[in-house]
């Protein structure tokens, strides 16, 4: 089973001619179920979806130019069914700490106004555990996801065995934040539950009646947003008792 599996699966890294497929691929998997996360950082505007999806894809690609040689996408294609995407991962490789301290990142990816606000603060919410105790090098899983008709295949197997190879060659901790389904399987790569993050914005000024009701309306498009914080120390090496746990800061 295992031998035909890795026959009929395989592994690449992405070109910039795959960002169309992995991106649809990525939209449908979070809206089947519906995970709001994918609605924080890749919204539709204005009720068109088809323009929304192509401005996502584009400004993805642009971005992963822009990061690069830190980040890697991979995916995972059927080589039975025209190579289509199964599964994809996107990792970070840092060889020093990546946080600047002063740095306060806005949701510029919503146009001005209540769903900016809202969408700045879940994703400083988001992505504060690890800004706060991962300074120094590290490996993340930014991104991962199995298209529902190929899940229960092992597939999510090969991403983690592919970026945690890479950051054990490069003596990296690793870092990712787990839905409640994906945390069996972070376990079985040595990954530990650090925190739950659970992300509730609060308005940080007073809204009008109609700006409360927006504020809302994102409330339920968008939450819950709930992440189990997991940490791997370098190379899976895990002593209890031994091996000092990060801690979040108050």
């Amino acid at each position: 089973m295992a031998s035909e599996q890795s026959q009929r699966f395989k592994i690449h890294v992405v070109t910039d001619a795959d960002f169309p497929a992995l991106f649809s691929e990525l939209w449908y998997s979070f809206e089947n179920p519906y995970q709001g996360i994918l609605r924080l950082f890749f919204p539709i505007l204005n009720d068109d979806r088809v323009t929304s999806l192509k401005t996502c894809t584009e400004g993805q690609l642009e971005e992963y130019h822009q990061q690069q040689p830190n980040v890697t996408w991979v995916t995972i294609v059927d080589t039975e069914n025209s190579d289509r995407i199964a599964a994809a991962a996107k990792w970070y490789f840092y060889d020093e700490n990546p946080f600047n301290e002063e740095e306060q990142h806005e949701a510029d990816w919503y146009p001005e106004g209540v769903g900016r606000e809202f969408a700045t603060l879940a994703a400083r919410q988001f992505e504060a555990p690890r800004e706060t105790m991962a300074r120094n090098k590290h490996a993340f899983l930014h991104i991962a996801f199995t298209h529902p008709s190929y899940r229960r295949r092992g597939l999510g197997k090969m991403f983690m065995e592919w970026g945690v190879r890479i950051a054990d060659e490069r003596g990296l901790e690793c870092w990712l934040d787990a839905t409640e389904f994906g945390v069996p399987l972070y376990e079985l790569f040595g990954f530990h539950a650090i925190c739950m993050n659970r992300v509730k914005p609060v308005p940080e000024r007073d809204l009008s009646p109609e700006e409360r009701e927006e504020w809302e309306h994102y409330e339920k498009t968008l939450l819950p947003i709930d992440a189990t914080v997991m940490w791997r120390p370098p190379k899976g090496v895990f002593i209890q008792g031994e091996t000092v746990v990060p801690v979040m800061s108050k």
